[in-house]
């Protein structure tokens, strides 16, 4: 009976190892196949499509509907454009944004999003078209910004914690002695105070 359970719980696991494997090998093979590119104008290079991976700053991009913002972007020219940026803002209808727009100076309560001249890396040209210069990318955009707050880090371990907030665990641990620290109880389940 024991064995027939070991035996199921061995075969359940190699099974999920199997499938868990081809679904990262297949999901790695669409990523590859994938790729964000970006209309960028160069000087004499004229207007040319590139992985989004190389715009820098200063290169100007065209954007059209249906693209995906390339970049954080200051707007030169734009016709009837409308981005989705509910990525940023969580805002379900997209937002016209417009190059003859002034950025609000002193302005500290206006969201950097809610500027109609600038669009951001992420975002989704819904309708128009617009002429822009690259003002940051990757993690130095915006949507960059983002991913960096949000990366998960392990927190320490409780014992590593009680060492930064008290020191060594206990005084004059170098002499090999262990347990308490000196003044201290141990609680276990028949202590009466909890």
């Amino acid at each position: 009976m024991t064995a027939g359970i070991i035996l199921l719980m061995v075969v359940s696991g190699l099974i999920r190892y199997v499938h868990d494997s081809r679904s990262s090998h297949a999901a790695t093979a669409l990523a590859t196949m994938v790729s964000t590119t970006a209309t960028v104008r160069r000087v004499g290079a004229g207007e040319r499509q590139i992985p989004s991976e190389e715009l820098v700053v200063g290169d100007i991009v065209t954007l059209s509907a249906g693209d995906i913002v390339p970049a954080d972007c200051k707007l030169l020219e734009s016709r009837d454009l409308r981005i989705a940026q509910g990525a940023l803002t969580g805002e379900s209808m997209p937002v016209r944004k417009d190059a003859a727009a002034l950025l609000a100076a002193g302005a500290r309560d206006t969201a950097l999003t809610d500027a109609a001249c600038l669009v951001f890396m992420g975002t989704t040209v819904i309708s128009g078209s617009a002429l822009a210069v690259v003002i940051a990318t990757g993690r130095s955009a915006l949507f960059g910004g983002l991913s960096r707050a949000f990366q998960w880090q392990r927190p320490p371990l409780p014992v590593a914690r009680m060492a930064g907030a008290h020191g060594p665990l206990r005084p004059g641990a170098a002499d090999g002695r262990q347990g308490p620290l000196p003044g201290r109880r141990r609680r276990g389940w028949g202590s009466s105070d909890a």
